[in-house]
Order: C-alpha cells, then sequence, then structure tokens
C-alpha cells in the first residue's frame, strides 16, 4: 500500500553547479500521511506540476537568474 504525498511549502532555494550549467532547485515539504518530509527537487518541475507553491509576489525564479 502507497501512501500520496502532497507538497505543502517551499522552505528553501538553491542553484545546484554542474560543470557546464546550473540547475536552479528548491527544497519542498511534503505532507505525507505519518507525518512531512523534505526533499530538494528542480524548481522548473515543481513549477509545471505545483503552481501553487511559487506566488509570484516579490519572489523571483532563481531560472530567470541563471539564464
Amino acid at each position: 500500500m502507497e501512501y500520496a504525498k502532497w507538497p505543502e511549502r517551499i522552505v528553501n532555494w538553491q542553484v545546484k553547479q554542474l560543470r557546464s550549467k546550473s540547475i536552479p532547485m528548491v527544497k519542498v515539504e511534503w505532507k505525507e500521511h505519518y507525518g512531512t518530509d523534505t526533499t530538494w527537487e528542480k524548481e522548473k518541475e515543481m513549477r509545471l506540476r505545483y503552481p501553487h507553491l511559487f506566488p509570484n509576489e516579490g519572489k523571483i525564479s532563481l531560472e530567470d537568474q541563471t539564464s
């Protein structure tokens, strides 16, 4: 049996620097059946799947800064 995880909020932002590119990452707090968990996820993918986590008020995407 598997329980669904739902993103609760963005906890932190960072840019993962690889040799030839930068990847904007967000630390997401997930609400699970038994509590909460946090994981680092790609900002671009999280924006596509869960746009409600990214209010446009005063927040600038790290992706915009690294392009």
